[in-house]
């Protein structure tokens, strides 16, 4: 079957109450956020930006398996140690992290424990060459 196929899964910007860290104490209303799972080319494409902490069953079920996962970490997402808790759940064969602080990329590494790929531009990914047996850790060159 070919084409692009795009889901919306619920979320919001209030983490549940078993991430770790996670201030659940909020009188406000959560804020409604989507994530999005992606098909193109025979590649599945995360996209969580704006998420508060650990991925529920339900929607771990909606998001089937995730090949690339773009994930917001930094201010207004993730801090790296509930980041890499998502990335435990998810096991995507790609992560590209979402965020240009240099000292939350630096955590985040530490985090992981894997070393990083540097990217300029683009980066061209094809089902056949995705890693099997670890997550690859990619970064976009922060725009000078």
């Amino acid at each position: 079957m070919k084409g692009t196929f795009i889901i919306g899964i619920p979320s919001s910007d209030t983490p549940s109450s078993d991430t770790p860290g996670a201030d659940t104490s909020a009188a406000e209303a959560p804020a409604p956020r989507t994530l999005f799972a992606l098909e193109v080319e025979g590649i599945s494409i995360g996209h969580f930006a704006g998420l508060a902490g650990k991925l529920s069953v339900e929607q771990i079920e909606q998001l089937g398996d995730i090949d690339v996962l773009l994930l917001h970490v930094g201010a207004g997402g993730l801090d790296p140690a509930n980041a890499k808790l998502v990335v435990e759940q998810i096991d995507p064969r790609v992560l590209i992290p979402m965020g240009d602080d240099p000292a939350v990329r630096q955590a985040l590494l530490a985090q992981m424990g894997v070393e990083p790929e540097q990217v300029e531009g683009t980066l061209k990914i094809e089902s056949r060459d995705l890693p099997q047996e670890s997550t690859r850790l990619v970064f976009f060159s922060s725009p000078a």
